[in-house]
């Protein structure tokens, strides 16, 4: 009868007698592939295990207790995720169908939040005059004593160059964004700059006058525009501010600059009315007087040199409601002789530049010939903008910026 023999893991050398363990048949008689079988010296419970038959054993043992751990972790944190998934997918679909419910019913207040939060970012900040007309400005850090707009934005500076911007009738500040969001006044100018955008009364978040007789006063064009010059005043700006006004902003503008000529450097028109021609021919005073969806559609359309997307009708539908609340019938109601530019404006003495699309169909190109009636001395450029409408300063942006550059450091 034959035996294998077999060493023990802690001797190698060879030994013949009892120090080698007789092997034989495995008295458990369990099938090859149980683990202790492919363990070397660890195949029977006859044997008398070594150190580093243990060792092994143990680290066996920890290494398949770890990854049974693994497994339920892993298995744990799959489970988590899917219903943590499940519930931000839940979630994300509630807060679509709210935010597509919002739109649906109050189209013209969420995209009035979408554009503050776009001027915020931009770092610009809103501003109230003593008046209560409302306005954003934003200011560069090279200005001396640069207020802290959010704690203060009505204190006073000095050594900035001011630029006011006047929008016209049914607009608002959003219509100033590209030259508010841009930063590289200071660079070339040279020095600091405060950009300050006011809403006209009851536009925006401006109130609107009360009514009545005193109430429809504020709302004449000189008026309006002492009525900007103070609030603009009580930010610090004085001499060195520059007035860019679009439509009938831009007759704001010029009588602040025929009122008070100390007080303004320059003057930058964008299509400007206030000429009695024109306000007998601006397609304005009909749409503007008595909107519909339709006729607000079709003034935008006409409003830009380019085709516009158009929006869904019940978001004209709420625009409409809205312009019918407005008071631009007020305001083209009040307007008296004495606000009429025809005759005053041969006696601008301000440096003064013009800008008009030539594809304008709201104050077509001919209806501002009673502009080129500003003396010479004063007016510096005459420019028709090829490809541009009624709002250069949306469609033209890049154009606009250079001019009121020019009028800045004129």
């Amino acid at each position: 009868m034959s035996y294998h023999k077999t060493k023990t893991p802690d001797d190698f050398s060879p030994r013949v007698g009892t120090e080698y363990w007789l092997r034989g048949q495995d008295l458990n008689l369990r099938p090859l592939g149980y683990e202790p079988n492919e363990l070397p010296g660890c195949s029977t419970p006859r044997q008398n295990k070594s150190s580093a038959c243990k060792r092994e054993l143990v680290l066996r043992s920890r290494s398949n207790y770890s990854l049974s751990m693994k497994k339920r972790l892993f298995a744990g944190r799959l489970e988590f995720w899917r219903s943590t998934r499940a519930r931000l997918v839940t979630a994300l679909l509630i807060f679509v169908a709210v935010a597509a419910g919002a739109f649906r019913f109050f189209p013209l207040e969420i995209l009035h939040a979408s554009e503050t939060f776009r001027l915020w970012r931009s770092g610009l900040r809103s501003i109230e005059s003593p008046a209560g007309d409302h306005g954003v400005t934003w200011q560069s850090p090279e200005c001396e004593d640069s207020p802290q707009l959010g704690a203060d934005p009505f204190a006073k500076t000095s050594g900035c160059a001011c630029v006011v911007l006047v929008h016209g009738m049914g607009d608002q500040v959003w219509t100033w964004r590209k030259l508010l969001t841009q930063r590289e006044w200071t660079r070339s100018i040279g020095r600091g700059v405060r950009l300050v955008a006011w809403d006209l009364p009851g536009h925006g978040d401006s109130p609107e006058p009360p009514p009545g007789l005193d109430g429809d006063l504020q709302l004449r064009a000189q008026l309006i525009a002492q009525r900007l010059l103070g609030a603009t005043q009580a930010l610090g700006c004085g001499r060195d501010t520059v007035w860019v006004g679009n439509s009938f902003g831009g007759a704001i503008a010029t009588w602040v600059a025929l009122k008070r000529p100390d007080q303004v450097r320059g003057l930058v028109l964008l299509a400007p009315g206030g000429m009695r021609a024109q306000r007998l021919a601006t397609l304005a005073k009909d749409t503007l007087a008595t909107p519909t969806a339709d006729s607000l559609r079709e003034f935008r359309q006409r409003a830009y040199a380019k085709p516009q997307p158009d929006y869904p009708s019940w978001i004209w539908r709420a625009a409409a409601e809205r312009a019918k609340r407005s008071p631009v019938s007020r305001i083209l109601k009040v307007q008296q002789d004495e606000d009429d530019l025809t005759v005053p404006i041969h006696s601008l003495a301000v440096p003064t530049w013009v800008l008009w699309g030539k594809q304008d169909r709201i104050l077509p190109l001919e209806n501002g010939q009673g502009f080129r009636e500003i003396p010479k001395a004063s007016l510096r450029e005459w420019r028709e903008i090829e490809g541009c409408g009624h709002l250069p300063q949306k469609e033209c942006s890049e154009d606009v910026f250079r001019v009121v550059l020019s009028a800045a450091s004129a």
